[in-house]
């Protein structure tokens, strides 16, 4: 019996999560240079924030590769889930609707994990701060030099 015919109709016994856990990198499967090309793009992006490489603290780098391993577990999940589903066949099959463990147990953990990190690493909040306005007095004083209340400017009082 083909190794295929034994596990059809289950979840294969590899979804790539564990694989990832165990050896710290990102196993073989289809999908894999999307999902490195996604990761490389969100941590060149973070680093980027952070002020770059030179400017991260050792406690910053450790959360960013937990962050990036966390997000790591997102991105295979949603591979598996796309090319599986979410349920489990063999439940199913039983009358019984049941998500498979990994979306019972594992996303959930992963997802807070990454978003727990996040908060750590960006203390000021998820959103980028928005440029202040300049007020027409500020902008008066930067483009002239001077304005109301400043020497040479006019409505001294």
């Amino acid at each position: 019996m083909a190794k295929d015919d034994k596990n059809k109709g289950q979840f294969p016994a590899i979804h790539g999560v564990d694989g990832l856990i165990k050896r710290g990198k990102l196993p073989s499967l289809r999908g894999k240079r999307k999902v490195q090309k996604a990761l490389n793009e969100i941590e060149a992006k973070l680093v980027a924030e952070l002020g770059g490489w030179e400017d991260i603290s050792p406690q910053q780098e450790i959360l960013l590769r937990s962050t990036m391993t966390c997000y790591a577990v997102v991105l295979l999940t949603q591979l598996f889930v796309n090319k599986y589903g979410p349920l489990r066949p063999d439940e199913a099959r039983k009358g019984v609707l049941s998500y498979h463990p990994l979306l019972e147990r594992t996303l959930a953990t992963y997802i807070n994990t990454c978003r727990l990190n996040l908060e750590k690493l960006f203390p000021q909040g998820l959103a980028r701060a928005k440029a202040e306005e300049e007020s027409l007095y500020d902008y008066i004083a930067r483009k002239y030099g001077n304005g109301p209340g400043k020497p040479g400017g006019q409505g001294e009082d």
